[in-house]
């Protein structure tokens, strides 16, 4: 057979099947969702015909009292305890405390005597002065660099320099600790600075002795470092 005839006819079968299939859904004239729900059989509401309304009831709580209902009657005041009302006292009164008694009369000349406590503030624990330490306070250096620094103390406690150190800084001091050995044994010293100028040193010494009177403390200038 030949092959043109071939694609002819298969062609031609191709038209006729998508014929078949297309052509009866064009000349329906019915969708098919209506003609599905066609026979379907819808009920009818409940309410049909009859008249709803929908209200908000308040709680028993909140109900208003019946316009008929009428107040139960409250007894008659009797006369006596109107005029006992007005006759009663304002302000009730109150009981009088007894006068306190009378104290000694005390000398204004005779002062008391301090206690121990307060007599003589207690020492603290302080590092021995080395004699060497301390004269190189005023002896020039040999590089021709000099720095002093403000010494406020020397615990053997960390903790309490530490804690000095905080009430030195919250009083605007730029202080700091440094760990040294002594003759065997470990302090914490105190100290303010370092500055350049022995005569400001000085004056920071004034302020820091000002600041710390009281307290068992020795400050002192020391050569830094």
């Amino acid at each position: 057979m030949d092959e043109q005839l071939k694609k002819r006819l298969v062609g031609a079968a191709v038209l006729a099947s998508l014929m078949v299939i297309f052509l009866p859904m064009l000349l329906e004239t019915q969708s098919p969702l209506e003609r599905d729900f066609a026979h379907k059989v819808v009920p009818d509401s409940p309410y049909a015909g009859k008249d709803f309304d929908a209200k908000v009831l308040p709680l028993p709580s909140e109900a208003p009292a019946p316009k008929d209902a009428v107040p139960p009657p409250s007894a008659p005041a009797s006369p006596n305890a109107i005029d006992n009302a007005f006759n009663a006292p304002i302000v009730k009164d109150l009981p009088v405390a007894p006068p306190p008694p009378a104290s000694a009369p005390v000398d204004q000349g005779a002062q008391p005597a301090p206690s121990p406590a307060q007599a003589q503030p207690g020492k603290v624990e302080q590092e021995p002065v080395d004699a060497k330490e301390a004269a190189r306070v005023d002896s020039p250096s040999p590089d021709g660099l000099s720095a002093w620094a403000i010494q406020v103390a020397s615990f053997p406690d960390r903790e309490k320099a530490d804690t000095l150190v905080q009430e030195l800084r919250g009083m605007k001091y730029s202080a700091f600790s440094v760990e040294a050995v002594v003759a065997g044994r470990t302090w914490h010293r105190v100290r303010i600075g370092p500055v350049t100028d022995k005569v400001r040193a000085e004056k920071i010494l004034a302020l820091v002795r000002e600041d710390m009177a009281g307290k068992g403390l020795a400050p002192r200038i020391v050569r830094f470092p």
